[in-house]
């Protein structure tokens, strides 16, 4: 209650939010995190002025891409140069992804291995013999001129 001034002044900023916040907490003394009706939350960056921009930034943002009401469960403004934006899901969805494409580099490392196996055999026979046609063929000059 005691920051309810600051708050309201902050709102002022983004009239077009101000009745979609339903609760705004002072974080660590310094600066705000704002809860939508929606449950999605937004941390905004210390001080008056840099949250009042973040603020409008974000209702710009909203009013383009319609933020409020998606799948991003948090916005996070406190860099000035960019959002973050937490989706639930995600990262266990990219971590699946990659575990994906990690098996499949093993399996076709391993079905390479055991058919890549026979067949390097196979070429290192060949190689040594055309490897020794010339040395072969070397001697057979040597002993006919002999």
């Amino acid at each position: 209650n005691a920051r309810s001034e600051d708050l309201g002044g902050l709102l002022e900023a983004a009239p077009a939010l101000k009745p979609q916040v339903a609760q705004a907490e002072w974080i660590g003394h310094r600066r705000w995190n704002l809860t939508f009706k929606s449950g999605q939350i937004l941390a905004l960056p210390e001080g008056e002025k840099l949250a009042a921009a973040a603020l409008l930034t974000f209702a710009r943002m909203d009013g383009v891409d319609r933020l409020l009401g998606g799948k991003v469960a948090s916005f996070d403004m406190r860099a000035q140069d960019r959002t973050y934006m937490l989706v639930p899901g995600r990262a266990a969805a990219a971590a699946a992804r990659t575990q994906e494409a990690a098996a499949a580099k093993v399996a076709a490392a391993n079905a390479g291995a055991h058919s890549g196996g026979q067949s390097g055999a196979k070429t290192g026979a060949s190689k040594s013999l055309s490897s020794d046609a010339p040395v072969k063929a070397a001697r057979a000059n040597k002993a006919v001129k002999d």
